[in-house]
């Protein structure tokens, strides 16, 4: 059995280190900033090294990890390796919108095992965003490969964990589609609505 892990144990660390070292004692990671390589990795580490320490508990014995997530969105590939390492996570991952989970935010928000919202949060779907790419052949293999394989990714994703239908997802598809919480919920992105239907305490 591992020994169970103590808050800055044989260490000492400023105050800022403390509070995150405390955060991360209590299974509490955030998405505050755009989806990158940098945070993703590290949510991605602390989602598997939480799952080690696990390992020997039955997974409804297990307290859940939760994700904070404020984020604008950013790098699709990185947003959807966090997407599978929430997916794939023995460990229940919660996640909960403070203030905004759009674009590739929004897809991790949704891979959450439970989906919490704050009552005024806000939530945005869209096509993946392809930017600079180049050369026209590379333009072109590169826009093939987003509409299609990626593409179609997105949309199995959103349809199977939310409760959109295809055509509604399909006539949208090509929109900005913002939505406030009641209406992520009617949708199905969205399972409890802080304030609404829980307090506070069910995300501490």
């Amino acid at each position: 059995m591992r020994k169970k892990e103590t808050i800055n144990e044989a260490f000492n660390y400023s105050y800022e280190d403390s509070f995150i070292m405390e955060d991360v004692h209590f299974r509490h990671l955030y998405l505050n900033s755009e989806v990158d390589e940098n945070i993703v990795n590290n949510i991605i580490y602390h989602i598997i090294r939480y799952n080690v320490l696990d390992k020997e508990l039955p997974v409804d014995q297990r307290q859940p990890i939760k994700l904070y997530i404020n984020s604008p969105g950013g790098n699709m590939t990185d947003g959807f390796a966090l997407v599978d390492a929430i997916s794939v996570s023995k460990t229940p991952v919660h996640t909960i919108n403070i203030g905004l989970a759009a674009s590739a935010a929004c897809y991790i928000y949704m891979a959450g095992k439970r989906r919490f919202a704050m009552p005024r949060s806000e939530f945005l779907l869209h096509e993946a965003f392809v930017g600079e790419l180049g050369h026209l052949s590379k333009i072109e293999d590169s826009v093939s490969f987003m509409t299609n394989e990626i593409g179609d990714m997105i949309r199995e994703f959103v349809l199977s964990h939310s409760a959109i239908s295809k055509d509604c997802y399909d006539s949208r598809r090509r929109t900005e589609w913002y939505m406030l919480p009641g209406k992520a919920q009617e949708y199905g992105i969205v399972d409890i609505i802080i304030g609404k239907d829980c307090s506070i305490d069910a995300i501490l």
